[in-house]
């Protein structure tokens, strides 16, 4: 029949299905952009299903074949996977306390004795630096997610650093910039080596 057959065309050129994408929760800033927008525009018959882990989670999910494009967060194993980096920004610090004169940590030492809410994920590369200049951090509170972190940062009980965007749509206190040029963090769209890429995926990737 004709709408079977229209159906598989717009199946084929990626106008029609269904695209399976895992998010991680600290892309909330940056994923959805203005390009989903335009692509469901275009191809008002898309539809998304969203599956939302940390970044390893996401990984596990891709390698399962539950999703077909994963949005993680560097550092991450590559391994069988292609990707694209389309993000970066810096970590901030978020206090509801004034800890800070100028609103912005020039120097690490700053931050000695101060109490430090650690999003895990960055732990090596925070621990890595404080090392590197002989400071010894104050781990408050360690947590695995850095809306939780921004939280009990917003409630007083420590400074949180993470990444701009997230806490530039969560925070309700401070946001400090922080110079060190090593605590940079890279969003990137993965997937598969080993799978085909369909036309709907390519333009979602084409997007970033």
């Amino acid at each position: 029949s004709l709408t079977a057959t229209s159906q598989i065309r717009q199946i084929k050129t990626g106008e029609l299905g269904k695209i399976r994408i895992g998010v991680i929760s600290s892309c909330g800033g940056v994923v959805p952009n203005k390009q989903f927008k335009k692509l469901i525009e275009y191809y008002p018959n898309v539809s998304f299903e969203i599956h939302e882990a940390n970044t390893f989670g996401i990984i596990e999910q891709l390698q399962d074949g539950i999703i077909d494009l994963g949005i993680v967060r560097s550092p991450f194993n590559l391994e069988g996977l292609n990707f694209k980096d389309f993000h970066q920004e810096p970590m901030v610090a978020v206090t509801n306390n004034n800890d800070f004169d100028r609103g912005k940590i020039e120097h690490l030492s700053q931050l000695k004795g101060k109490p430090i809410i650690l999003y895990r994920r960055f732990q090596e590369i925070f621990n890595r630096s404080f090392r590197h200049q002989g400071i010894r951090p104050f781990y408050a509170v360690t947590c695995d997610d850095a809306r939780t972190a921004i939280h009990w940062a917003d409630e007083g009980l420590g400074i949180a650093l993470v990444p701009q965007s997230i806490a530039q749509t969560y925070a309700k206190s401070s946001i400090v910039s922080i110079k060190h040029a090593h605590w940079v963090t890279h969003l990137n769209i993965v997937w598969r080596k080993d799978r085909q890429v369909t036309p709907l995926m390519e333009k979602i990737i084409e997007m970033f």
